[in-house]
Parts: C-alpha cells; structure tokens; sequence
C-alpha cells in the first residue's frame, strides 16, 4: 500500500509546524487532490486546539491594518452627553454632541426603534453608530449618565404648560427646552402680519364667510380656555363645483399654514384612518383643512362608514391608542373645516337616524353659493373694489394668500401667552362667560337651533372678539356678533332643508339698527336735526316713525351689514323691501325729500314693524348724543 508524507502547515499549541503525518489512502471514489487549508485573513491563526473546533472570530481583526488606517470616520467615541435631563412624564433625555451638531435623545429611544435613533443621531451629530460594539458603546454612554434636572419637553405642536410650540418648532413662551418632533414645512411663515392682513383686506371686510373661516381657524389655540363639554369645532362647507368652497378653505389655512402638496396649506382627503390621527398629531391646537371629501377614494358604504369615523374622531380631544403606548398622550384638539360637494348627511344615508343626527350636530354644513343665487352663503356676499366678477375676484383672493401666509396664528398665540402670564385663570374665566352670552343670545335669535351648533359659534365668536383685540383681524373688518348670526341663520335654515326665514333677517336688521343708534348713526326724519362731526352729511341711518321706513345710504349699509346683498334680495321677495317696478334689479330708490337736503341720492328703504317703528318716537331713542 502505498503511502504520502505530507506538512501539517496548522501550528501546534503556539508553536511553528513541521511535522508530518501519514495519510490512509483515499476511497477509489473520492479524488485523490489534496487541498490546502488556507487562512481567512491574511493574520496567522492561533492554535485550533482540537482538530475540527472553530478559531475565536473575536480576536480575528475585521480589517486588515492597511485598510483600518484609512478609516476615520465618527464613531460612539466621539459622543459625549453635555445634558441630562427628566421631562414631565418621567422620561429621561440627554443632550447628545457630535462632531457636527447636537441633538436629544429619550432614554427610550434607542431600545424602542434603534433604526430611527441611528439615522437621527447620524443627521445631526455627525457620529456613525453602523457597527454593534460602536452603538453598544453608546448605550454604555447614556447608562453611566444620570439626570441632573426636570425641565418641559413638547412631543407635538400646540400647548405644553403655559408656552405654545409652533408646527415649525418655534417656541411661544418660556419653560419648554426640548421639541422633539422634526419642524413641518408648510407652517414656517411668508411675509409679515401686516403683509397679510394687507392682501385679504379688500375680501375679507365685511364679507361673512371669509370673515367666519379665518376666526375658525384661529380657534385652536383658545380651545383650552373652552369648558370641558364643548367638542372641538368641525364645519363643513357644501357646495356645487367651483364655487369657491377650496378657496375659502386657503382662506382659513393661510392664518397659520402655506404652501402644502398644491392646495395651499389644506390637506387632501384621500388618507387612511391612521393617516387622519397622524394629521391631528401634527396640527394639534392649530387648524385642519380638509380638501375636497369626493377625493377620499372610497364610495358608497366604504364611503359612509369612512366619513362617520372622521367626524367622531375629529370631535373628541382624546388621541387613539395604541397597544405599545405607554402612559397617556396629550389632548388633541384643533379646529376642522372641510369642503364637499355632497353634505354629509348625504353621505350618511343608509345609516341609523341616531348616528346621522349625532354626525351632522358635531359637523354642521354651511351651503355656498354664487352671488346670484339666493339660497345660502355666497364665497364673497359682494363684489371688492377693482373686480367686475366673482371669478376674477375669487382668483385674486387665492393670489392674495399666495406670498403671504402663517403669521397671524403666531401673532395671535403671542397675545394670549402674554394674557395668560399677566391674568392667569381670570382669563379663562373671561373666556367662558363671554361664551354664555354668546349662547344665551343665539338662543333667542333661533330656538329650534342644535346646541352643539351655538357652542361652536359662540367659540367663533369669543376667537373673533380676542383676536381683534389682538389686532390680527382688523375691527374695520365687521362685527364678530353680527356675522355670527349671519351663519347662524344659515345653519339652522340648512337643517330645516329651507332658506332663511325672512322674520330672522328682519329681527337681525334691527338688532344692526340698535347697534347703530348706540354709535351714534341713526337719525329720525320726525325730529330736527342737527349734523355731526362725524358724519356732517347726515346720519347713514334714517327712519321716519309715521310711515314705518328705515333709509339707509348704500355705502355704509354695505361696509357695517354682514351679507348684505343677500339680505336685501330676501327682503325684497319678502315685500319689505321698497322698490321701483322698473329698477327692482337695482334695490334702491331715490331719498325723501327731507333727506335730499341732507346730501342723500339712492337709499334703500325698508318697511319696519309699527312696535318697532314707535320705539323712533321714545325720548330714549331720539337722545343720540
């Protein structure tokens, strides 16, 4: 038999191999081709002690040194913790520094998604923690580092104490010293406050529903001063195709939003569930617009059952929960206005009655109109200066929001930080009354209304009358009780299935008559007069209490009445509007004779109630000054 002698080339117990082995022969079918046992790395092994036992990998280089030399790159050593941190739920932070930047970190963060924790740590340090030893390296780091202090740690927009952290990560305020979410794009402001205020003035002024969204809109932060029994205000805007619905929508958002996936700061309704709750995550205690409800991608049941959940969801300030939650979230609350050409009642049917009369109480619908129709609210009730139709003016309005957006909602913020430090809850207090009133007042104008309905309102109304006070919207720009009523009447008329009920209209021309005479700008043709200085021509306001007839000059009546176009066509179809045969389309006529020696042309004349029209002869009445 024979034999071969060949060099075990695998060291022994540490020392160098020479000896040799004999070998049996090989099977007649196994090749007879010896092989080389060759290193994995170009570094000697150590002794395999038993033949067959795998080397230690761990003392195995993973870089041969002509390769570990060109490596400089950051790793965990180059980290360091210059803060360590307990927020106000008890979570650790720690205030990472790297070669390029700082960032925090939860102490939860890295056991809770390490891929997240890598790619943050990478972006704004500068340290690459790629390789195991270097990322347990860094867990080592933040186990050795104990918090030294308690401070305020926002985890979304919107409130945390008494300081209001804007979707940019601007902090309003002072206490909070972490913002741990990534600043959204589309809140970062375009222009000044005065440079917006200056581009919708010409649409906004007296005009009731641009007026009606921006106050909207501007409701998220005062919703915590709210009781805790009013839902967060939802409304929906219904009406046909090109309307103008989007652009009041763009309206509202430019108070604290701009530019956004084309639609001007609105977000689309095709979305998921969950993608809802992530939108209200990320505009907590600001404004949501959502954008056109056809575009969802759903119909029929899918459709319904959809639009059900979102009108629920959107009316509590509880977020959902999740199994891997841990402790409670905060409060999410934020003003909702979404625009459709089907309402929602609509797209409810084939539900329960309970469920479409719950929906529609929590969400009600405000029907949008061109000018020259008469049933509902048109985008803009008349005409601004320098436009000859609605369309031309509509598209000027979605230009004006274009380079100017996403400052009034900060500057408002702003004021009621500084209200909130110098009065404390005497502000909330405040809050809550002047929302009683409100009510009290919606009420009596129309009983048969839905209770959600006026505390939505008077919310509108209480975020119009701090906002004016703030000077972000402006007083010329009307009255905050009177265009509340406007889209009052409108509600409860829509949920009769009618138009406006022209008595309501009525009693709210008185109710702008009183509001008048205290200001000064009512006159009586039945008693002498005298001009002011004020107004030196003549009050804007004339009534002649023997024939029952309020005049009003045009101009003014336009400028102080919220919706005043519609208004006088539903006086005019109501009979109470005096007009000639041949000019009806006009809704004036030429000023009595008294009143042409005061300077009036073409007034509008409305018959009154002889109660009302008495009331002109009382001494209370005529004492003007």
């Amino acid at each position: 038999m024979t034999t071969m002698a060949v060099a075990d080339e695998r060291p022994r117990n540490g020392a160098g191999g020479g000896a040799s082995r004999e070998l049996a022969p090989s099977p007649p079918w196994k090749s007879t081709t010896l092989r080389r046992r060759t290193p994995a790395s170009p570094y000697p092994l150590k002794s395999l002690g038993k033949v067959g036992k795998r080397p230690e990998r761990s003392r195995i280089p993973a870089f041969p040194t002509r390769w570990r030399s060109t490596m400089n790159t950051p790793n965990s050593s180059q980290l360091r913790v210059i803060d360590a941190v307990t927020a106000q739920d008890g979570a650790p932070f720690f205030h990472l520094e790297g070669p390029s930047g700082t960032c925090w970190i939860s102490g939860s963060d890295p056991q809770k998604s390490k891929r997240e924790t890598i790619d943050l740590i990478d972006r704004r340090t500068g340290a690459h923690l790629y390789t195991t030893r270097t990322y347990n390296e860094f867990l080592d780091l933040l186990q050795n580092t104990l918090p030294e202090r308690d401070v305020l740690v926002a985890y979304q927009p919107g409130w945390t104490g008494d300081a209001f952290v804007v979707g940019d990560g601007r902090i309003i305020g002072e206490g909070i010293e972490i913002v741990t979410f990534d600043p959204i794009e589309k809140f970062s402001p375009a222009g000044t406050l005065e440079d917006w205020q200056v581009a919708i003035d010409p649409f906004i002024a007296n005009q009731p529903l641009p007026f009606f969204v921006c106050a909207l809109a501007l409701a998220g932060p005062v919703y915590r001063f709210f009781e805790d029994s009013i839902f967060p205000p939802q409304v929906e805007l219904v009406g046909e195709p090109r309307s103008g619905k989007s652009t009041l929508g763009i309206l509202a958002a430019s108070t604290g939003a701009g530019r956004a996936h084309g639609i001007g700061g609105a977000e689309s309704w095709n979305m998921t569930q969950n993608g809802y709750e992530l939108l209200r995550r990320l505009h907590r205690d600001h404004f949501l617009v959502l954008d056109e409800a056809e575009g969802s991608g759903q119909h029929g049941a899918a459709r319904r059952d959809f639009a059900q959940s979102i009108v629920f969801q959107g009316a509590t300030s509880t977020s959902k929960v999740r199994y891997t939650d841990e402790g409670s979230a905060p409060p999410i609350s934020m003003p909702v206005l979404s625009t459709t050409n089907t309402p929602l009642r609509d797209v409810l049917r084939g539900a329960s009655s309970n469920v479409i009369d719950a929906a529609t109480s929590r969400m009600p619908s405000i029907r949008v109109v061109r000018s020259e129709e008469a049933v509902g609210l048109p985008v803009l009730d008349r005409l601004p200066t320098g436009y000859t139709d609605l369309e031309a003016a509509v598209r000027g309005l979605r230009g004006a929001v274009g380079n100017a957006y996403a400052t009034a909602l900060p500057a408002f913020v702003d004021y009621l930080v500084e209200r909130l430090s110098a009065e404390g809850d005497a502000l909330q207090e405040r809050i809550r009354l002047e929302m009683g009133r409100t009510r009290d007042r919606l009420r009596r104008t129309a009983a048969d209304g839905d209770s959600r309905h006026r505390d939505m309102l008077a919310a509108v109304e209480v975020t119009a009358t701090l906002a004016q006070e703030a000077g972000v919207l402006l007083q010329v720009w009307g009255s905050p009780a009177q265009i509340v009523d406007v889209v009052h009447q409108e509600i409860v008329a829509y949920g009769r299935s009618t138009s406006v009920r022209p008595e309501d209209e009525y009693r709210r021309f008185w109710r702008y008559v009183a509001e008048q005479r205290k200001r000064q700008r009512v006159g009586s043709l039945h008693v002498a007069y005298l001009p002011s200085e004020r107004f030196p021509e003549g009050c804007p306001i004339m009534i002649d209490p023997d024939e029952a007839k309020a005049y009003v000059e045009p101009d003014h009546f336009n400028r102080t009445f919220p919706g005043a176009f519609a208004f006088l066509r539903r006086m005019r179809d109501a009979g109470r509007l005096l007009v000639n045969d041949s000019e009806a389309h006009r809704l004036q006529i030429h000023a009595p004779s008294a009143m042409k020696r005061l300077g009036f042309g073409r007034v509008f004349a409305i018959r009154l109630d002889e109660k009302d029209a008495r009331r002109v002869l009382t001494r209370r009445f005529q004492q003007r000054r």
